[in-house]
């Protein structure tokens, strides 16, 4: 699935509004980075659904290869060590990333 996204701002004092792919996208952020262009970016999900100490029940889906569990939350990735495929468990998260988050298992 390709994702578009909704852009929109001013650059070199002309405003403009668009809705383009992640390819094209860099190629504007990168232009508009050397011309010092301001653009506001739609259908960005910056934060992550979970939050640093705040309690989840999940389900451990896979094993990484480090041997941490992972459970999703949202899609979002969560880094569980000392967990196993199928365990149901409550966690708290102890540090979110951007793109994943480490949690370790409540008793």
């Amino acid at each position: 699935m390709i994702k578009n996204y909704f852009i929109s701002g001013t650059c070199d004092g002309n405003c403009f509004n668009i809705t383009i792919s992640v390819n094209l996208l860099i190629r504007i952020v990168y232009n508009c980075n050397l011309r010092k262009c301001n653009i506001l970016f739609g259908n960005v999900k910056e934060s992550a659904p979970v939050e640093a100490g705040e309690t989840y029940d999940v389900s451990i889906e896979d094993i990484a290869r480090e041997g941490d569990g992972i459970a999703r939350i949202e899609g979002f990735v969560i880094f569980v060590p000392e967990t196993q495929v199928g365990d149901e468990i409550s966690i708290r998260i102890s540090k979110v990333m951007r793109k994943f988050a480490i949690a370790e298992k409540v008793d």
